[in-house]
């Protein structure tokens, strides 16, 4: 993994958060810019998930993840 890419945690209304260090640069635009509803993410074990933005309520910066966050 590249040192410069991108790490943010999502934080959810249910009290749960969640890691994103793959394409978290296009999920922050899908979520500043996107028109829809929902936002398309990729675990670390391939299966693609899409989060329903009325859901998130918080998104921090981060630079270490830890490795059982990690999606």
């Amino acid at each position: 993994m590249n040192r410069d890419e991108l790490k943010i945690q999502i934080y959810l209304t249910n009290g749960k958060s969640f890691c994103v260090v793959s394409g978290a640069r296009k999920v922050m635009d899908d979520l500043l810019n996107g028109k829809d509803q929902f936002i398309e993410m990729q675990c670390t074990d391939g299966c693609h998930h899409y989060m329903n933005v009325d859901r998130i309520i918080d998104v921090k910066e981060i630079k270490e993840v830890p490795y059982d966050r990690m999606r």
